[in-house]
């Protein structure tokens, strides 16, 4: 395990070092009701108590090609045109720094190219169906930063199989629309379905200048995950899908940065069975204390569950996973 990353224990994390281990390592951010995988490299799934018939957002499994694609991803273009990412996929811009740390209910990536330095840190809160991406960036250079921003998740059909069954048609059956009052993509789903019917938001807290909900637009005739025509522009086109087409959340945040100035903002999946319910939950995560307090309630909480019982031993490794690994997957192994 030492060659792709090591064990803080101080702080309770994994920290990968290497994008590329032999597998995905996945992390499970999760409360009683809503759950989000997340890789080392940013991919994962998120879904609504079941995997199997609630599911949120798309992901390829390992039998796909490319393999962990795609995820929660954070396109970041630089003023003169570069392209990168803070997850290092799917961009795989060589980076001057890179880390994941998967810590107990939350993952965090931390980055840095040229005078830009990056940290998201995603975690599930407590209460709420919601994945929350606390987001920083920070301009090391003596020179103005001018960045755009562009959060993106691929939406899913609930019922996982219909992604490999019959996605020629389901597709007919799903709306994706800019919500100008809430400032999201709200994400509708229109076939039946026998367990509660979701209504998917994707917001944040900083400006919105931008958004597409159709992959084919903000990806291009010639993108990929890697180069998205709109990443590279800097702009998005604005798309909405009244019915049908591979349904998205981009959004795109203009972003300026002076020379020691770090800008902080939330990015929001959020799903509950009502419109206004969901538009409610993305406007909680707009504040930056509100963020701040959920993160810290997620750290206590696994920190309590862990409490529980504390061994010491002659053996660092055996006393590191009887202390905090062990109680954490089998918590998860339970009830996931």
């Amino acid at each position: 395990m030492g060659k792709y990353g090591h064990f803080d224990d101080t702080a309770r994390e994994y920290v990968v070092t290497d994008p590329f281990p032999p597998l995905p390592w996945i992390n499970f951010l999760t409360n009683d009701h809503f759950t989000t995988i997340i890789s080392q490299a940013g991919g994962g799934a998120a879904f609504y108590r079941e995997a199997l018939s609630g599911r949120l957002t798309r992901y390829g499994q390992l039998r796909s090609v490319p393999m962990d694609q795609p995820g929660f991803y954070l396109y970041l273009r630089d003023e003169d045109g570069s392209l990168w990412s803070p997850t290092y996929e799917p961009v795989r811009v060589e980076l001057d720094d890179w880390r994941c740390r998967h810590g107990l209910g939350y993952s965090t990536f931390e980055a840095k190219r040229g005078d830009i330095a990056a940290s998201v840190t995603y975690f599930v809160p407590r209460e709420d169906c919601a994945l929350v991406w606390d987001v920083s960036l920070t301009n090391l250079g003596d020179k103005p930063a001018r960045i755009t921003a562009q959060p993106y998740v691929e939406f899913s059909f609930l019922l996982a199989s219909r992604e490999h069954e019959c996605w020629h048609w389901c597709r007919f059956y799903t709306t994706t629309v800019f919500d100008e009052a809430a400032q999201s993509v709200k994400y509708d789903y229109h076939t039946y379905e026998d367990q509660p019917k979701l209504k998917v938001m994707f917001g944040g807290s900083e400006k919105v200048t931008g958004y597409d909900c159709d992959r084919n637009a903000f990806m291009g005739r010639r993108g990929t995950y890697a180069a998205p025509d709109a990443a590279l522009l800097g702009k998005l086109g604005n798309t909405e899908h009244h019915g049908g087409g591979f349904p998205i959340g981009a959004l795109q945040h203009d972003i300026t940065l002076q020379p020691g100035e770090t800008k902080r903002f939330c990015v929001v999946l959020a799903s509950t069975l009502t419109w206004k319910d969901t538009a409610a939950l993305v406007d909680k995560y707009r504040d930056e204390q509100t963020v701040a307090r959920e993160l810290a309630e997620v750290k206590d909480y696994w920190q309590g569950y862990t409490s529980v019982f504390q061994s010491e031993l002659p053996d660092t490794d055996a006393e590191r996973m009887l202390n905090i690994w062990n109680p954490y997957n089998c918590s998860i192994t339970y009830n996931r």
